[in-house]
């Protein structure tokens, strides 16, 4: 590649490219636009230790330095000592870039002029400036050639080979061209690379959030579709070359459609509008973008600005003020509207249990939470799921909910939460409970089986073996039992009937794949008969003798003192 002729370029040409060339060379880089405020900064690099800074002080001069040019540097070195000592900020090094290696008495100067720095000095000059223009010839191309325009003619050949009928997985020649085109494209642009992807159905969006994509295109037929993901090659390519884009909305006034588009300029909530609704204009990198197209659009907030991380106590109180419930959430990420109105802030309750987004109104000091439920819990520790699903089932009117500072004694208005009772977070309580009594009684840890493993049979299974290890008088509906005894002695047994009946068996409770023997429960009902067949005779078999419940009588079960015994 043929030299830069620094000399014939401008003065802003020169300190343009060369501040590209850095954030090539250091992706971190971020630039900073010139202004009375910049601290005689151009571009700054953090350092690995995540404290201090490189800064470039980059000058567009290509020849000998005069007084003039010597006056500008010793006034832009001036200018950072006194903002990084006001700002304090910590700083490493600082270099002088320009497309002029120095002289001896050139060195001699800069140390004097930098005499009691407390940081590395250096300047960097022709050969390094051209060492970087030969390492990212396409920054040069770009601005100093005709590489934009290069960029131009290889996106609009692509369009044409990828959106046509002979694109198919079998020919050589046009996978060839491509990848050729793939390549060229790559070459020209100096601040984002292209990755192409070829799909039968167009791809979910998620597909596409990955590190460095900054956006993507995507031509879809009915055969076909064509997604060109952008990505930026530095952090700061975003700012050199920004992606303006304007939007124009056509709702109906009063529609749900423009209640929506109200809550995401008020609020930041996510939008979403058909095809039709929207007129767009976006000017994307390599001439991709599109003028007053008319589509549709889906706007996700990924704002993460503020307390990320940050702990919030959440309660659920009675109409009353008593506290009912209370778990901490952890703050995700928030966003604020676009009106001043208010935000939103979105979390999960600290061990996973739910997801929980909440609105802020500045106007009415109100918020507004919604609640998501986590997922099937399977596997998850039961204390972990205990407080979670204490809240789940409390969130429901005419309870009230607040969000406060756990470190703080200031207690907060209770705000109206709208959603009903939900009869599944009642009975999920119940069961964490009961298996909480059934894993001490069993002295092993029991993890969450999962709610597809809640059958209602399953879920009556724990809660009276929970009850019962409570030590609770259990009744049992009952239809009938068979009693057995030996042919001796049944006709003196069916003589004694009606009577009460008593007998025992193993407390035995199976979760999951174990199965626990939790000690010995007694079953007795005050009154039962001998069940009769159509003609009046009693029911009984070899095994013994059927009998049935009296009327108005109930069978209980209890567990029997010092009973228990395990055997996991």
């Amino acid at each position: 590649m043929a030299r830069v002729e620094w000399t014939r370029l401008s003065g802003d040409e020169v300190e343009e490219i060369v501040a590209i060339l850095l954030s090539r060379e250091n992706c971190r880089a971020t630039r900073i636009r010139p202004s009375q405020g910049d601290g005689g900064i151009d571009v700054i690099v953090p350092d690995g230790d995540g404290v201090s800074h490189s800064v470039y002080q980059i000058k567009k001069f290509t020849q000998n330095l005069e007084s003039n040019e010597k006056r500008q540097i010793s006034k832009s070195y001036s200018r950072l000592t006194a903002y990084i000592a006001e700002q304090g900020i910590a700083v490493s090094a600082w270099s002088l870039v320009m497309p002029l290696d120095p002289t001896n008495e050139n060195r001699a100067w800069l140390s004097g002029v930098t005499e009691g720095a407390t940081f590395d000095v250096d300047w960097l000059g022709l050969i390094f400036v051209d060492g970087l223009a030969a390492k990212y010839p396409d920054v040069i191309d770009y601005y100093a050639r005709d590489g934009k325009d290069r960029l131009l003619e290889v996106v609009r050949e692509l369009a044409l080979v990828m959106t046509s009928s002979e694109v198919v997985p079998g020919p050589a020649g046009a996978i060839g061209r491509i990848e050729a085109l793939h390549s060229q494209m790559n070459r020209w642009d100096p601040h984002y690379k292209y990755d192409l992807m070829v799909t039968d159905d167009v791809p979910n969006p998620a597909t596409f959030n990955r590190p460095g994509v900054v956006c993507v295109q995507q031509t879809a037929s009915q055969e076909r579709c064509v997604s060109i993901m952008i990505k930026a090659r530095f952090d700061d390519a975003v700012n050199v070359r920004p992606i303006p884009m304007t939007l124009k909305f056509n709702v109906q006034p009063g529609s749900a459609s423009a209640e929506a588009l109200q809550e995401h300029l008020d609020f930041g909530a996510d939008l979403e509008l058909e095809d039709g609704q929207v007129e767009f204009s976006i000017d994307l990198p390599g001439g991709l973008g599109v003028e007053n197209a008319q589509g549709g659009v889906r706007i996700v907030s990924l704002a993460t600005e503020g307390a990320v991380g940050e702990d919030i106590l959440l309660e659920v109180v009675s109409p009353g003020g008593q506290v009912l419930a209370s778990t901490t959430l952890v703050v995700q990420s928030r966003v604020a509207g676009q009106t001043g109105r208010g935000g939103l802030l979105f979390g999960a309750e600290i061990n996973g249990v739910f997801q929980a987004s909440w609105r802020l109104d500045f106007s009415g000091t109100q918020t507004r939470l919604n609640i998501h439920t986590a997922g099937d819990f399977a596997g998850m520790r039961l204390e972990d799921l205990l407080n979670g699903v204490s809240f789940l089932s409390q969130f429901h009117r005419p309870n009230r909910f607040r969000i406060r500072n756990p470190y703080s004694d200031l207690i907060p208005d209770a705000d109206e939460i709208t959603a009903e009772r939900v009869v599944v977070a009642d009975v999920l309580l119940q069961v964490v409970r009961s298996l909480l009594t059934i894993q001490e009684a069993a002295r092993v840890q029991i993890r969450f089986p999962g709610m597809q493993a809640v059958t209602p049979e399953v879920a009556t299974e724990w809660n009276r073996a929970a009850s019962l290890l409570r030590g609770e008088r259990v009744p049992i509906s009952w239809s009938e039992i068979m009693l057995p005894v030996t042919p001796d002695t049944r006709n003196e047994l069916l003589a004694q009937l009606p009577a009460a009946v008593m007998f025992r068996y193993p407390l035995t409770v199976s979760v999951g794949r174990r199965t626990f023997q939790l000690g010995t429960v007694q079953f007795h009902c005050a009154g039962v008969a001998a069940k009769l067949d159509s003609d009046g005779v009693p029911v009984v078999d070899d095994d013994g003798i059927y009998v049935t419940p009296l009327e108005n009588y109930e069978a209980v079960t209890t567990l029997l003192a010092d009973s228990r015994h395990i055997e996991p």
